[in-house]
């Protein structure tokens, strides 16, 4: 909670967007803002976990994907 608001972290959203199956569009560009500001550290393995949920085969580099845009 900040400011009586209920809040999360950039690291947190980018993976809950990736788990309720939002579009890869957004995703990606909350990642890059994200790492803008320095806030998407080390986040690479924890995206590509998510890469069988979002479509994709079992190796697939998502993280690189999203990069990418």
């Amino acid at each position: 909670m900040v400011a009586g608001m209920p809040t999360t972290t950039p690291r947190r959203t980018i993976l809950d967007l990736l788990d309720h199956g939002e579009d890869l569009s957004l995703v990606t560009s909350v990642l890059r803002d994200a790492e803008l500001a320095d806030f998407a550290m080390n986040l690479g393995d924890e995206v590509n976990s998510r890469a069988a949920k979002c479509g994709f085969g079992k190796g697939f580099d998502l993280y690189a994907y999203l990069k990418r845009g």
